[in-house]
């Protein structure tokens, strides 16, 4: 008897600890919120702030950030443990430039670049990561962020 309730009590603990546990995505696309241009610019959406030193927010296709830039992602409430940048493939016509992921800094801290540097990955665990578009501009079309685990109020 004493171990069947124990049993019982261990396996409605992990089940409720399971349940009292969420991840948060947040997703971020130049083709639904779009902000201006020019030097220190934001957007805002649940809590992400992402903030362009030098760059155009304005067009529905990609963020631009120029190069020499610096982007900060903030996240108001709670540790981002991952940041997926998809950049925008467009190439110009008539000088055949794109502008992918390739462009960011080699020395960013918990980033790796695909190999079709189309997709940039930051991982870590913080509230605040910065991007450097060191070698040329970048033009990101879409930002999923994942909060870190958060209490649901179980």
């Amino acid at each position: 008897m004493n171990k069947s309730l124990r049993l019982i009590l261990t396996i409605a603990f992990a089940a409720i600890s399971s349940l009292s546990f969420a991840q948060k995505k947040v997703v971020i696309s130049a083709s639904e919120l779009q902000g201006s241009k020019g030097s220190n610019i934001s957007i805002n959406k649940d809590g992400i702030t992402i903030t362009i030193s030098n760059g155009a927010m304005d067009n529905k296709h990609s963020y631009r950030l120029y190069k020499s830039a610096t982007m900060t992602i903030t996240s108001k409430d709670y540790n981002m443990t991952e940041i997926v940048m998809e950049c925008d493939t467009y190439k110009e016509k008539k000088t055949g430039k794109q502008y992918l992921a390739d462009g960011f800094a080699d020395n960013m801290e918990g980033v790796t670049i695909s190999s079709d540097n189309i997709t940039a990955t930051w991982k870590g665990d913080a509230k605040t990561a910065s991007f450097t578009a060191a070698k040329k501009q970048v033009r990101i079309k879409k930002f999923t962020i994942t909060l870190k685990e958060t209490s649901a109020g179980i």
